[in-house]
């Protein structure tokens, strides 16, 4: 195998000042292809579409900056994990308590793939240019009397003139009552 993986980065992406740099990029993906546990001495060519599956998993989530990268790095690491781990536990001959354990370590690496992927949405929201929303204009107003503002009742806080009117209402239900 040579030194460093194949790295496809697709014609689409664009890399420079405003994004993220190809160097890093590269060297983000090669600790990327770090994660497969099959020896490329042995299977090549097995390696290689493993590692052609993580990196299209990789681009799929469109990157566009080294936080994005980064988070989308990290989803791809947890959803192999969880993968493997998974794959690990479906073994026959596997102790129950192993069985056990590897399921929850799968379903663990499963919630940090989805924890990673809504990190790396709303990142993405962040990122992208708000859209412009456009404001509803009435086609015709009703003439309504302006709003008049209650009176302080003499009362410098919120909370005073509250009280102050509920007992007031309070005082006006039981005279009608005859209390």
């Amino acid at each position: 195998m040579t030194a460093t993986p194949d790295i496809h980065i697709p014609a689409t992406v664009i890399t420079g000042e405003s994004t993220f740099s190809p160097n890093f990029i590269r060297r983000l993906l090669i600790s990327l292809s770090g994660i497969i546990a099959i020896d490329p001495d042995r299977d090549p060519v097995t390696w290689t579409e493993e590692w052609q599956m993580l990196q299209e998993l990789f681009w799929s989530f469109k990157p566009t900056n080294p936080v994005e990268a980064v988070l989308a790095a990290h989803a791809v690491d947890a959803h192999h994990r969880s993968m493997q781990t998974g794959k690990r536990a479906a073994q026959p001959g596997l102790a129950h308590e192993t069985m056990l354990r590897l399921h929850a370590s799968a379903n663990a690496a499963r919630r940090a793939f989805h924890t990673t992927l809504h990190r790396l949405e709303k990142q993405q929201r962040q990122g992208a240019p708000a859209e412009s929303q456009p404001i509803p204009i009435p086609l015709f107003t009703p003439s309504l009397p302006a709003p008049t503002l209650p009176s302080d009742n003499g009362f410098a806080n919120r909370a005073a003139r509250r009280a102050a009117a509920a007992i007031a209402r309070k005082s006006a239900r039981h005279s009608l009552n005859g209390k």
